[in-house]
C-alpha cells in the first residue's frame, strides 16, 4: 500500500488543493497564508511555519489527518 499511496491521492482525498506555487494552508495548525509546500516528485510536503515544521510523506500526511479526525470525533 505504501508504494501506491501518492501525495496527490492523499491531497485529493482530503480536498486539499495547492495553489499555483504548490502551497496550501497547513491542515495541522491555524494558517492565514499558505505555509505547506507540496513536492509532487518526491511525494512529500513541508510546513515552513515556525509553530509546525511538519515534514510529511503521503503516508504520514494521511495518518496525521486520520488522527485529527479521531480526536475531533472523540471531543464531540
Amino acid at each position: 500500500m505504501k508504494q501506491r499511496l501518492t501525495l496527490a491521492t492523499v491531497l485529493n482525498y482530503y480536498s486539499l488543493n495547492p495553489d499555483k506555487n504548490l502551497r496550501l494552508n497547513c491542515p495541522f495548525h491555524e494558517d492565514k497564508t499558505p505555509s505547506l509546500q507540496v513536492y509532487y516528485k518526491t511525494h512529500t510536503a513541508y510546513c515552513f511555519s515556525s509553530n509546525c515544521k511538519t515534514p510529511a510523506s503521503a503516508r504520514i500526511l494521511s495518518s496525521k489527518k486520520q488522527k485529527l479526525k479521531l480526536q475531533k470525533t472523540r471531543i464531540l
